[in-house]
């Protein structure tokens, strides 16, 4: 893991890429289901050709 490699504990690890989100935590499988629902569901037939980053904002960052 990225923690063994680093000689840091997961809560490490997970801190330090939450910092890099906008967000400043990593969102958690329920928040990330909402966007699956939504494109499995009628309310994205308007939508073509789009993808949609849930990631929390963490290219914001950059």
């Amino acid at each position: 893991s990225l923690a063994d490699q680093n000689g840091t504990t997961y809560q490490e690890e997970y801190d330090n890429v939450a910092n890099e989100i906008a967000l400043r935590y990593i969102p958690d499988s329920e928040q990330i289901c909402g966007s699956v629902v939504f494109f499995a569901s009628d309310l994205s037939i308007a939508c073509t050709g789009t993808s949609l980053d849930v990631n929390g904002g963490h290219f914001m960052t950059f």
